[in-house]
């Protein structure tokens, strides 16, 4: 039911988001509940649900709908995908709402991504970008795994193949290191590890491992260095469950891109994108299991310690997908989320959907309520977005016995602002709690100087 069409009151501020509904005794919105197999049910008889849907702009300002759902909708998500995280919105059709889901993160921003590459079997993604000789290494997957830098292992800014920079190792005990977690139990399900690698002098190394201790680890890709210039597949408990080779020889200061992936009955590797003919066929037994208990990621260890020399960029491990089984191009770009994607464009003030390379975009009215995750045919834990866009720390204690913990809540916020004159532009300045990664730049110019004035700038929050 439509209870508003048409500018949307700046005094309100928040849009494009779940404005009320019902909550728990803690405060949290507790409007969604797991259904009946791979569904989720909305509740909405007892607390009516009232949702801010954006719309762009007209000469009159940002334009937004207002529609309030009064019934439980059994299944209103139904048929997710299953073993993977599902994020679920609603869709304004004209005054009707549905229902629907992806896998793709939601994305706010003022251009979209379309180069693709990190979907949910994504479970660490290091782009390697920040600041020259910076430790810090995010990762960019739906797990946001905490990296560490050991010994003088950084960031680099004057050696990278995409974006802003790489990671890199001096050959004298560099690693990077990520503590024991369930996404590093690989068992005998389907992965892929890829990565992009410049070596500043040949070494023994594994470029990316899993590794308990001397006794207890594994390599997807272990070089064997100058003297012995092969490549192998290795699994260690002891003794070699087994150990795939194949041989290569890299040349110092030059880019490859190294994938290595697995399916319950053959091991594929790629050096950029030709197919390897691997040693004993490739194959490996289905019972085999790549889990090495209490494993740790490592970058850049043989063993116990770190001894690449060079660089590496676009560290990418997969788990549950095999990318390819014959020789392939790699894309020439840094993993972002995929095409066809649903993302909400700043500039426009609306959601959009992307397709093809060229991004061409139809505009939505799309609003992500909030996500779930499912295993073995059932929902196993269901996450409401906050209403009106605050559960943030400043509003609501994050504790570990709690869901919300979010990085992003999801919405727009619209800032009043005051632009301010310069020769060099204009721009805006506002506090409202949260990271700078958020907000949308603006940079005000007529002429030779900035146009001075209020203006209304919306961010995602």
């Amino acid at each position: 039911m439509a209870i508003w069409n048409g500018p949307c009151d700046p005094k309100k501020l928040k849009r494009n988001t779940v404005l009320s509904g019902s909550v728990d005794a803690n405060g949290y919105p507790n409007f969604l509940e797991a259904g009946t197999g791979l569904a989720v049910n909305l509740l909405a008889t007892t607390v009516p649900i009232v949702i801010s849907f954006a719309d762009g702009y007209d000469r009159l300002g940002p334009q937004e709908k207002i529609e309030r759902i009064t019934s439980n909708v059994t299944s209103a998500w139904s048929g997710l995908t299953d073993n993977s995280t599902n994020y679920l919105y609603m869709e304004l059709t004209g005054d009707t709402i549905s229902y629907d889901f992806t896998t793709y993160k939601p994305y706010y921003g003022s251009v979209p991504n379309l180069t693709g590459g990190l979907d949910s079997y994504v479970k660490l993604m290091l782009h390697c970008d920040g600041d020259d000789n910076s430790t810090t290494f995010t990762d960019s997957s739906i797990s946001n795994h905490t990296v560490t830098a050991v010994n003088q292992a950084h960031i680099h800014t004057a050696e990278k193949k995409f974006g802003t920079a790489s990671a890199a190792f001096d050959g004298a005990a560099d690693y990077l290191t990520s503590d024991h977690h369930v996404d590093w139990e690989l068992g005998t399900d389907p992965w892929t590890l890829d990565f992009w690698m410049n070596m500043t002098a040949e070494t023994v190394t594994s470029p990316v491992a899993i590794w308990a201790d001397a006794n207890n680890y594994w390599h997807p890709m272990n070089y064997g260095g100058p003297t012995n210039r092969t490549c192998y597949i290795r699994m260690y408990a002891s003794a070699y469950i087994y150990s795939l080779s194949f041989a290569y020889t890299f040349v110092t200061g030059q880019w490859y891109h190294i994938e290595i992936a697995r399916d319950t009955t053959q091991m594929y590797a790629f050096i950029n994108g030709v197919k390897q003919s691997i040693g004993g066929g490739g194959g490996i037994l289905a019972s085999v299991d790549c889990t090495v208990p209490n494993g740790l990621l490592r970058c850049c260890s043989q063993n116990a310690s770190g001894d690449f020399n060079g660089h590496l960029d676009e560290i990418r491990l997969s788990a549950g997908i095999v990318r390819h089984t014959a020789t392939f191009t790699p894309l020439e770009g840094a993993y972002t989320v995929p095409d066809n994607q649903i993302w909400y464009s700043i500039p426009k003030g609306r959601a959009q959907l992307t397709t093809g390379s060229t991004g061409a975009a139809t505009n939505k009215k799309i609003v992500f309520v909030g996500e779930c995750v499912t295993s073995d045919g059932s929902v196993t834990s269901v996450t409401p977005y906050a209403l009106n866009g605050e559960y943030a720390a400043h509003r609501f204690a994050v504790s570990a016995s709690t869901n919300y913990t979010k990085n992003h809540n999801i919405g727009t916020e619209l800032i009043l602002a005051q632009a301010a004159a310069s020769t060099s532009g204009g721009g805006v300045l506002a506090d409202k709690q949260q990271s700078a990664l958020d907000y949308k730049t603006v940079t005000f110019n007529s002429g030779a100087s900035a146009v001075e004035g209020s203006v209304i700038v919306e961010r995602a929050f």
